[in-house]
């Protein structure tokens, strides 16, 4: 994993805490194809859908199913899929997109998250295929949960045909992964001629640019037999930091007022700062931090001028200068204002990227019953995080003289001027004569040397860059034959893909950084690296060593620079093998129809292997990471079926048509063992107008090689102390809490440091985890009512149930089952970490185990209504979708359990009601196509009480976006595009759940109003 010590308002849990929406909706296209009036050949046409390997006809689905289409990618303008289904209610924020700072090990991917059960559980196919996964193996410094995920910025969108979601019911179909559903990428078949278009976008302020261009060539040979289609797309896109957008940097956060006695825990405040942090040193008498609240006063052990002046270095300035530390609140670590760092400073909006995407689809009839087909990908992506937390070396975050703790600094320094000498020198001694029993904080001070707390942004900023290579080829065959009167169709196909990501990083070997750190004057008065420093054992841009100054931002030379620098590399590659057989047709004829059967195979072998160099895996630095590899293979068996109970032909009241349908998978996990995954469900139309579905579905997701692998890894977390004052009174049962953190010896209204920097613990991987399960259901109605044509309404219940989900269990589950448990201390969590003499956590062990349980329960909706306005005045088409959240929780083993609808959390953001309107216009050439986006009203924490805030949460918000497109002539068309119409902001204090956009929740979801109004212009040229 990647470690870097880091900072978060005290509102921050540091679970990683799984949500599990589940929203159905309509795409910005279509949901499900409404009926002209009257029988046509299309309604008869059968097609295969997502979700079943027989052919049916379109409109009937078993489980509830979205559909995005071609078109609508160009209306919208998405750069990747990621983009398209995150406008789509079904869909909670994206784990991994180019939004908010980057995990170093995955820069920019697009992975999707359906229903907000984890992005490891929705599976991605093209084309009904699997698809080499991009997730790398890495620990924390992956952008999701371990697992098989998808970067969607691999799939050209100018070959997307069409993109369906189903819901829960896939996975006896397409086997593990697909407990939320499935996304199902449908390319474009038998296309020919060239279809090439551009666009480009800016915002309203003038930044984030973004490029893109794209071709499309198809034709056929062989008098039609065969074809050959390639796509070749490029896009480029810029990035922006946080100091970009002032409702980003306003750095606010609710925090414990100072005074106490006011009616509420926490306040919101504005410029949250760390004043015992900046990027240019703060020096200190002792190792220690600015934080009364702990007896460290700045006046004590700060230096002070003669009048009493709190000093500090500026940037650019190696001399000592007055230091604000702002306004004291009653959190030990944020203050208001003042010159320590701003988190906003270290924030990554948007990573600048370059990608291009080549591929090719062929096939050719070699008879009239036996085809052959080819698939070819090749993408490149090139992603920067500009910036992240830097490192610190702060008191918090380690003794002094440690790779995380304060710099120790000779008060001799010869960067520092005379006059600075010996201020800190008699500081020194005052300091010394006034401790009779000798400084309490470090017990090897020795009067000679200070302490010196800094952000050093300036010597490993968090900048990392990412380069992917993914290539995938696909061969196969299929064909038909007939038994007597029975009609077969075969498909047999082998799917082989790789994908690497190599990851750069600048970061400070600490040994040298001691180096030179220790510089005196030589013979000549040069400054020098004293004595005969050995440098580390590990490449830096330069093997000479350099004296570097630490006293003010900017201060630090090149050559000092060079001395220190590595530049960490570490490469993650994923591999995938997938043979797959599949054979369909009709057996046995009842009244009703045909009965129709789908029998399947697959082999597949899934491998990942995560390779650090030695700066990561040998403790040179901040950044510590840990060899990942593993592989396993599954061999499964299915089966489907479809059997026609009545059909209309019968003409029999209130049995218009009755189909069951049924499927089951047995998979034989070369690890986790084997598993039955099923599904059962019926569609019944009483009537022509009306139909009703039901389903149940048993799901299953196999251990990913991070959960069973990891090796034991250093990790930093932060947790919500139960103990803390502000949570001592939430969970399951707070008097239990309370009675248990009193029987700890921690007194009333302690502060936990944890809950603002993270604490240093340990995690590893089990190779005893079982495939995790899901018990879902849906039931529900398609109204398409004859007498209102082209018109269609769906409303479903779904309920999803996983048990024995593979979790890491995080500091704050050990420490909330701990607390909360009646079997405090001897709970088995409570030995799973240690606190010092303060009370403060000073270590943890976590891990992954089968512990984990999501529910969800919701009703989702949907209208879809097209029609042609009188006098010739033209098309109009608006689709409605909606999702109410009825409940959400999550629970890990004995931990209380987490009710997450209608929360704007740490990394979540789980609106109860979400939908989204779209309106088409379209006369001749000219088409207007106008969509509104609506969030419900979030509370920042379910638990809190009147007085835990001051503000409880924020209120609904409504996006505007709209696309005005005109046909120039037969060939050729223009668009322009606008988001966010009415430059709305996020509702306000949105961004208070995080200060600096630490939190993907509200920055995700809010993320148009962050950015702003912003265009972009397309051209499009078909031939």
């Amino acid at each position: 994993m990647t470690s870097r010590r880091s900072f978060l308002t005290p509102v921050q849990t540091t679970t990683v805490a799984v949500s599990c929406i589940l929203a159905m909706s309509m795409s910005a296209r279509a949901q499900e194809k409404p009926k002209s009036g009257g029988a046509s050949t299309s309604e008869l046409q059968e097609i295969v859908v997502t979700g079943s390997r027989i052919a049916r006809p379109d409109l009937d689905r078993l489980e509830p199913t979205t559909i995005v289409n071609s078109a609508t990618f160009d209306e919208r303008g998405y750069l990747d899929v990621g983009q398209a289904l995150s406008e789509v209610p079904a869909f909670g924020i994206q784990p991994s997109s180019a939004v908010n700072t980057q995990a170093a090990f995955g820069i920019a991917q697009s992975f999707v998250d359906l229903y907000s059960l984890g992005s490891q559980r929705t599976l991605v196919l093209v084309n009904g295929r699997r698809f080499v996964s991009s997730n790398t193996a890495s620990f924390a410094g992956s952008p999701a949960s371990p697992g098989q995920q998808v970067d969607l910025n691999t799939i050209p969108t100018k070959l997307i045909e069409r993109v369906e979601t189903i819901s829960v019911g896939g996975a006896p179909i397409y086997g593990a992964d697909a407990i939320a559903g499935t996304v199902n990428i449908i390319l474009k078949k038998d296309f020919e001629g060239l279809d090439v278009d551009a666009q480009a976008g800016v915002s309203d302020h003038k930044d984030a640019w973004n490029y893109r261009a794209r071709a499309l060539a198809g034709t056929n040979f062989a008098d039609g037999r065969g074809n050959l289609t390639a796509v070749l797309e490029f896009n480029k896109s810029d990035g922006l930091t946080g100091n970009a957008r002032k409702n980003f940097s306003q750095d606010l956060g609710f925090l414990k007022p100072a005074a106490s006695g006011g009616p509420f825990k926490t306040v919101l405040t504005s410029d949250n700062a760390v004043s015992s942090v900046n990027t240019s040193g703060i020096p200190m008498l002792d190792d220690g931090f600015y934080a009364p609240a702990f007896g460290l006063d700045p006046a004590t052990i700060g230096i002070t001028s003669p009048t009493g002046q709190l000093l500090a270095f500026g940037p650019g300035k190696s001399t000592l200068q007055p230091y604000n530390l702002g306004t004291q609140t009653g959190n030990p670590i944020f203050w208001k204002g003042g010159d320590g760092i701003r988190l906003s400073q270290f924030s990554n909006l948007l990573s600048p990227q370059e990608r291009i995407n080549f591929d090719t689809l062929g096939h050719f009839a070699l008879t009239d019953h036996l085809n052959l087909f080819t698939e070819g990908w090749f993408s490149e992506t090139h992603a920067t995080n500009i910036i992240a937390q830097p490192a610190y070396n702060a008191a918090l975050f380690g003794g002094g003289g440690t790779v995380n703790g304060n710099f120790i600094v000779a008060a001799n320094n010869p960067f520092l001027s005379a006059a600075d000498q010996a201020l800190i020198q008699n500081e020194l001694n005052a300091y010394g004569a006034a401790q009779p029993f000798g400084p309490f904080l470090d017990p090897n001070w020795d009067g000679r040397h200070f302490y010196l707390g800094r952000a050093n942004t300036d010597l490993e900023s968090g900048v990392a860059t990412a380069s992917q290579v993914l290539a995938r080829g696909v061969v196969g065959l299929n064909g038909d034959f007939s038994i007597g009167y029975r009609n077969f169709t075969w498909e047999v196909a082998a799917n082989y893909g790789s994908s690497s990501n190599t990851s750069h990083q600048p970061a400070y070997v600490f040994q040298n950084v001691q180096n030179a750190l220790n510089s005196t004057l030589n013979s000549s008065g040069q400054i020098v690296c004293a004595g005969n420093p050995v440098a580390a054992p590990i490449a830096t841009a330069s093997s000479t060593c350099a004296p570097l100054n630490l006293f003010g931002l900017g201060s630090p030379s090149l050559l000092a620079r060079q001395y220190i620098t590595h530049l960490a590399e570490a490469q993650s590659v994923d591999t995938q093998r997938d043979l797959t057989a599949n054979l369909t047709g009709d057996v046995v004829k009842l009244p009703a129809g045909e009965v129709k059967v789908a029998l399947g195979f697959e082999n597949r072998r899934e491998t990942a292997k995560f390779t650090p160099d030695s700066f990561y895996t040998g403790g040179f630095g901040q950044l510590s990471a840990s060899d990942v590899s593993g592989a396993y293979h599954t061999n499964e068996l299915y089966a489907e079926t479809q059997i026609p109970i009545f059909a209309p032909a019968q003409d029999i009241p209130v049995f218009h048509s009755l189909e069951l349908d049924g499927a089951i998978r047995r998979v034989d996990n070369s690890i986790a063992g084997s598993a039955n995954t099923w599904t059962a469900g019926l569609i019944w139309s009483p009537v022509k107008d009306v139909q009703l579905r039901a389903n149940k579905t048993r799901s299953i997701r196999a251990p990913a090689v991070t959960e069973l692998f990891l090796p034991s890894s250093t990790g930093f977390e932060f947790a919500n102390d139960p103990c803390d004052a502000a949570f001592i009174g939430q969970g399951t049962a707070p008097a239990t809490r309370a009675k248990n953190c009193a029987a700890a010896g921690i007194p009333s209204g302690f502060v936990s440091n944890v809950v603002n920097a993270t604490a240093q613990g340990t995690t590893s991987g089990n190779a005893t985890l079982q495939s995790e399960t899901a018990d879902s259901k849906t039931f529900g109605v398609v109204l398409r009512p004859r007498w209102i044509p082209r018109a269609s309404l769906s409303l479903d219940y779904v309920e999803i149930n996983v048990t024995n989900a593979i979790e890491q269990l995080t500091l704050v589950n050990l420490m909330d089952a701990c607390y909360d448990s009646t079997n405090y201390p001897n709970d088995p969590s409570c030995s799973s970490f240690t606190r010092n003499a303060q009370h403060q956590v000073a270590g943890f062990h976590d891990g992954y185990v089968n512990a984990g349980y999501l529910q969800f329960q919701g009703i989702q909706g949907g209208i879809d209504y097209a029609f042609t306005l009188p006098n010739n005045l033209g098309n109009l088409e608006w689709r409605l979708s909606y999702l109410d959240t009825r409940k959400l929780s999550t629970k890990i083993a004995s931990a209380s359990a987490n009710e997450q609808d209608g929360e704007l959390g740490a990394l979540i953001a789980t609106p109860k009601g979400k939908g989204t309107i779209a309106v088409n216009y379209n006369k001749g050439p000219f088409t207007w196509f106008w969509q509104a986006q609506y969030y419900s009203g979030m509370n920042f924490n379910n638990q809190n009480t009147s007085t835990s805030q001051d503000i409880l949460r924020v209120n609904p918000w409504w996006l505007i976006n709209s696309t005005i497109s005109y046909d120039v002539a037969k060939s050729f068309s223009v668009r322009l595009i606008v988001d966010n119409v009415f430059d709305k902001e996020p509702p306000f204090p949105a961004l208070a759940a995080g200060t600096g956009g630490n939190f993907a929740g509200a920055t995700s979801l809010y993320f148009p109003g962050i950015i702003g109004r912003t265009y972009v212009v397309a051209a499009n040229f078909r031939f």
